[in-house]
């Protein structure tokens, strides 16, 4: 194992999107795992909830041979190491949040599929709408970014899972939906869970 990852990481530089062809898109696949609604304040406009992010993308610097290196088919590796599409809660309630911290663990497959799942509160804005108090529904937008990436470096493509959701006593969620949209003239792709 400890010669696998030297041989991995001499020359690896996590600052550089890890393919070959620099000219070609990296896919991220990003998967929001909600657990649960913590808060929905109404006054100050903030929808708050535990959820899970799991990311998935080739990284193909980071492959070798499985049977040249004992059969090794998964290593882990430091969020500080590896290159990672950063992402950006770019609809925070209070201050701006960047999703993923120096103790998240990253685990990659021997042909260099990469998968990190940062989970955590994550606290949003949601324009609220109260005509129909106390028997409102609302619809709250979560939107997040890959900063410093234009589209045709990072393409960012969503879902959103209940697999693991607890209810809460006082809201439903009654449906969800995911869009990209490309923003400004860099081309910055940011995605929307509507829930």
């Amino acid at each position: 194992m400890e010669n696998l990852h030297m041989s991995l990481f001499t020359g690896y530089n996590k600052n550089v999107r890890p393919i070959t062809d620099q000219s070609l898109t990296i896919d991220v696949k990003v998967f929001m795992f909600i657990k649960s609604i913590k808060e929905f304040d109404e006054v100050d406009e903030k929808f708050a909830f535990v959820a899970a992010l799991q990311l998935h993308w080739m990284d193909e610097k980071l492959r070798w041979d499985k049977k040249l290196n004992g059969g090794i088919e998964q290593i882990t590796v430091s969020y500080d190491d590896v290159w990672v599409p950063e992402l950006t809660l770019s609809s925070p309630s209070s201050k701006g949040t960047t999703i993923g911290k120096s103790s998240d663990r990253i685990r990659v497959n021997d042909w260099g599929e990469t998968e990190w799942m940062p989970a955590g509160l994550i606290e949003s804005t949601c324009n609220v709408n109260a005509n129909k108090f106390p028997f409102d529904t609302q619809s709250c937008d979560i939107k997040f970014m890959s900063l410093g990436y234009k589209s045709n470096e990072v393409n960012l493509v969503a879902g959103v899972q209940y697999i693991v959701y607890s209810p809460h006593a006082l809201w439903d969620v009654t449906g969800s939906a995911v869009k990209t949209t490309l923003l400004g003239s860099d081309h910055e792709v940011e995605i929307t869970f509507t829930i």
